[in-house]
């Protein structure tokens, strides 16, 4: 979002809470670059920062008061910090819930009431690596889930089961494009994986051959 509004405004100002940006989809070498491009387009970064009130009158803000004590002026501000599933309807309908708040599912995506099935951002998901709960909320994840939710609920004679989620991500920034796919280094660390770190290189365009290309890492 601010990589799309500094086309349009000079003073664009992202405040990020940890000491990265994106801490979910990449580890601190990668967001380093990230962030770096960011700059580069415009953008003012604060990492490490709490939000402590947003000041305004009349319904209108005017600034930003950060919990050690800076004022960023400001006439708009973008919250993201956070999601939660809607599970109202679950609750009301007695369905078990998970630890993360999510509807409980099995590997079939059957819930804890007899045929009802649950797919999707309000569904607790498991980790494909770490078998843990997860509150990952993917278009990709819903779809996939519902096409096994749809073939278990018809009774085929083929049961699919699903066994785990692995969070994918991507984006772009203007001229550079980036993407992840299952545990960072950090996370792989934490849960006590085994792991090796390789760096490879390849061309920007398919094929190579292609006017302008460049070899990127």
């Amino acid at each position: 979002m601010c990589d799309e509004f500094v086309k349009i405004s000079e003073n664009v100002t992202l405040i990020e809470a940890l000491d990265s940006i994106l801490p979910l989809a990449f580890d601190k070498n990668m967001s380093e670059s990230i962030e770096k491009k960011l700059i580069e387009h415009g953008v003012k970064i604060h990492k490490s920062s709490l939000v402590s009130r947003i000041v305004g009158d009349n319904g209108k803000v005017s600034s930003i008061e950060l919990s050690d004590g800076s004022v960023i002026p400001a006439d708009k501000v973008i919250l993201s910090i956070g999601y939660r599933p809607n599970t109202t309807l679950a609750k009301e309908a007695g369905l078990r819930l998970g630890s993360t708040g999510g509807i409980w599912t099995d590997e079939y995506l059957r819930t804890s009431a007899e045929d009802i099935f649950a797919v999707g951002d309000c569904i607790e998901h498991k980790d494909f690596f770490t078998r843990k709960p997860s509150r990952l909320m993917l278009t990709s994840t819903a779809a996939a889930e519902a096409r096994i939710a749809g073939m278990n609920l018809f009774n085929l004679k083929i049961i699919r089961q699903c066994k785990g989620n692995i969070a994918i991500f991507s984006s772009s920034l203007n001229d550079i494009s980036m993407g992840a796919a299952g545990l960072t280094e950090s996370q792989a660390l934490k849960e006590g994986f085994e792991f090796e770190i390789g760096y490879s290189e390849g061309f920007d365009r398919h094929p190579g051959k292609l006017p302008d290309w460049s070899c990127r890492l």
